[in-house]
């Protein structure tokens, strides 16, 4: 259906995408095990929701076997599932979600146990990835709409929203089921395609997506370990000061008699100074910031290019304070050399 975009299309797409919902962490398929083993549709859905930050109470309905066939209502796709020329789903179709005509708006407190009407097949569970991909599509539909985005009626879109929000390599997976039918003695092989994406398109979506996430997560390292060099250096300047101020409160009392002139200059430069009131205003500011660029990166959970930018604003910032401590402790430690010399002799 969409085999005609071409590259810069689909990427101008996704970029679109990412600078309003983001990028999020692989999903892991522990998150559903315990779901798929006790076969718990309920509670796989559910899931699916929390993992889409989606705040909804999900009521799921159970269809039988031949539902589709003898239900007046049928199992009517809207969205993922392949359809034959009624728009009736066909060959495995397993998920069927309502979005409401008045759905809240996302992020407001009307969202948050909001109703959201689910029907799934008995066998749903027969292929998780399979039904993770459609359930993942479905409610992406779900959150299109509650951020009020212009592309919730997109197919094309809400296929690229599971892919965005961590779920990429369920749809890699799920996306494609085959079997075989015998015929005599021709065996046919058959293969479905769940979505409106061409492998291509896939492709470059999912190749777009894991290099976006693969540079973020590259600065998240860097920053991490900035930040742990950047917290020992704090802390190891803080005990360096307090050193520094013992020894300056001694010397100061006791007034060695013999002093290099170079020595006795600067401690009377010292006394000129408030050392003490400076490095502490300046460690406390640098705490203040360190707490401040933890709070962004643990509270980070969605990767849009604002974020990666204040990513960089926090890692640099590290940077400066880093170098600005080993310079400042570089100072506290000849000052302290120096009280230490004459200390001794006291």
């Amino acid at each position: 259906m969409f085999e005609k975009l071409s590259k810069k299309e689909i990427d101008e797409a996704l970029s679109e995408l990412i600078d309003k919902m983001g990028v999020k962490e692989d999903v892991s398929f522990a998150a559903f095990k315990d779901h798929i083993i006790k076969k718990d549709k309920q509670g796989c859905t559910e899931e699916i929701a929390r993992l889409l930050d989606l705040p909804v109470r999900i009521t799921l309905s159970v269809a039988s076997e031949d539902y589709r066939q003898e239900n007046a209502r049928r199992f009517v796709s809207n969205a993922v599932v392949q359809t034959d020329e009624d728009r009736r789903g066909k060959e495995g179709i397993t998920a069927q979600v309502t979005v409401p005509r008045y759905l809240p708006v996302w992020g407001t407190s009307d969202l948050t146990g909001y109703e959201i009407e689910v029907l799934v097949g008995e066998n749903c569970l027969a292929r998780p990835d399979t039904f993770i991909t459609i359930m993942a599509h479905e409610l992406s539909h779900i959150l299109l709409a509650a951020i009020r985005s212009p592309h919730k009626d997109s197919e094309f879109h809400t296929d690229l929203v599971p892919i965005l929000l961590g779920f990429g390599e369920f749809v890699r997976r799920g996306r494609k089921i085959s079997y075989d039918t015998i015929n005599g003695n021709t065996t046919t092989t058959h293969t479905i395609t769940y979505g409106y994406l061409s492998d291509e398109i896939f492709n470059q979506a999912y190749v777009h997506v894991k290099a976006f996430l693969g540079v973020v997560q590259k600065k998240k390292r860097i920053f991490n370990k900035l930040f742990r060099g950047t917290d020992a250096a704090l802390n190891e300047t803080v005990r360096r000061k307090e050193i520094f101020k013992d020894y300056f409160l001694k010397i100061s009392s006791s007034r060695p008699q013999k002093m290099k002139k170079e020595h006795a200059q600067r401690i009377v430069e010292l006394h000129g100074q408030d050392m003490d009131g400076d490095l502490q205003a300046y460690c406390s500011g640098a705490r203040k910031k360190l707490e401040d660029a933890s709070a962004f990166v643990q509270n980070l959970s969605r990767y849009t290019r604002k974020a990666a930018e204040e990513l960089d604003f926090h890692t640099k910032t590290l940077a400066d304070i880093s170098k600005e401590l080993d310079r400042k402790a570089e100072g506290i430690l000849k000052d302290a050399k120096i009280m230490r010399k004459y200390i001794k002799k006291l």
